[in-house]
């Protein structure tokens, strides 16, 4: 027991000291233009590293950007850009140096411009465009960083202008599985990944059903109206295909679109 409380108190004092350590490296940062005007302020660690909240600053005094970091001095959270007029240029969100999610786009009267889907740093899924006024111009899907489909335009009330296809692909989808063995049993650990199109005005829903070699359905899962989808879970080896399919509802033209895939195993 004795020995025990010696380790423990150990442990707490190389803590302690590594959390001196650490506080002592970082340090508020502020630097100036010519002027004398502040052009940024934040901390730091090593004078070099950024970490937490950075705001930088235009000539003029108004807010350029916030940002957040961790540790490593990657973007890991929201970054907001303005122009020198004070209105929003850009909302993205970053996880450990990575875009993701949706990034908000503004032109300098402060009306949205696009808004853009990614996934892992690189534009994938929807892209939603507008006009000068903010009113919604035109839509895709983006089956990768640079292959779109389901092109959509539209008027200025709203209707449909011009589509580029009809809609045959409403998702794409990545499927990993790995076999685990658990004492005599092998399990398949699977991993579900899906990018999904939902353009304006519609209700898309995606159906998954795990499937063994009889075509009996071990489990099903669903999403709806979402742009992306990730689930990881285990099933017995008695699983053998993987069957998706989607179903979109268009109220604007009141129609229905449907879409399927299966991956075998």
């Amino acid at each position: 027991m004795h020995k025990r409380y010696i380790s423990y108190l150990l442990l707490i004092i190389i803590f302690f000291i590594n959390s001196c350590v650490s506080k002592s490296k970082r340090k508020l940062q502020k630097a100036y233009y010519s002027s004398g005007k502040l052009m940024r302020s934040g901390w730091y660690i090593n004078d070099s590293i950024p970490v937490d909240t950075i705001f930088k600053y235009y000539e003029n005094g108004k807010l350029s950007s916030i940002a957040i970091y961790d540790t490593a001095g990657k973007l890991d959270g929201p970054l907001i850009s303005y122009f020198k007029n004070g209105k929003k240029e850009q909302i993205n969100t970053y996880i450990h140096g990575n875009l993701q999610g949706f990034s908000y786009i503004y032109n300098q009267s402060g009306h949205l411009d696009s808004k853009i889907f990614s996934l892992n740093g690189k534009q994938i899924g929807d892209y939603y465009g507008y006009d000068t006024n903010g009113v919604l111009h035109n839509y895709a899907f983006y089956w990768d960083d640079t292959t779109y489909v389901n092109y959509i335009e539209y008027d200025s009330l709203g209707g449909i202008k011009e589509k580029l296809n009809n809609r045959p692909v409403l998702f794409s989808s990545t499927t990993t599985v790995r076999n685990n063995i658990v004492g005599n049993q092998t399990q398949k650990d699977c991993k579900i990944q899906l990018i999904i199109s939902n353009p304006p005005n519609c209700r898309t829903k995606v159906n998954i059903d795990f499937m063994s070699n009889h075509g009996v359905s071990i489990r099903n899962d669903s999403t709806v109206n979402v742009p992306f989808y990730l689930n990881h879970i285990v099933l017995p080896d008695s699983l053998k295909s993987i069957k998706f399919t989607a179903i979109q509802f268009d109220s604007s033209i009141n129609k229905y679109y449907n879409y399927s895939v299966v991956t075998k195993l």
